[in-house]
């Protein structure tokens, strides 16, 4: 069964800052991140509960090639995407 994947507005915004900043370093890093994001997001329709809970009842999985982390809940059949933090951030 693949889960469905709904993407805050927070989080959405925070994929665009990341995307923006790499993409002005090399175009060809901003489509690697990108790409990146997207694999983890997909992993997350097959297998949201592969990741412990964290805080709050929020899980978060690490993104493989960038020091980005991607912090959902899940409600039913849908992952929920919070926040999309650099590694270095304080979820708050």
């Amino acid at each position: 069964m693949l889960f469905k994947i709904e993407i805050s507005e927070e989080a959405e915004n925070q994929i665009f800052e990341a995307y923006f900043y790499y993409s002005e370093i090399s175009e060809s890093l901003g489509k690697s991140f990108n790409t990146e994001l997207i694999n983890t997001i997909d992993y997350l329709r097959e297998k949201p509960g592969y990741f412990q809970s964290r805080y709050n009842g929020v899980r978060i999985v690490l993104t493989t090639k960038f020091p980005y982390s991607v912090h959902y809940v899940i409600k039913n059949e849908t992952v929920f995407v919070l926040k999309i933090l650099h590694q270095k951030q304080f979820y708050k």
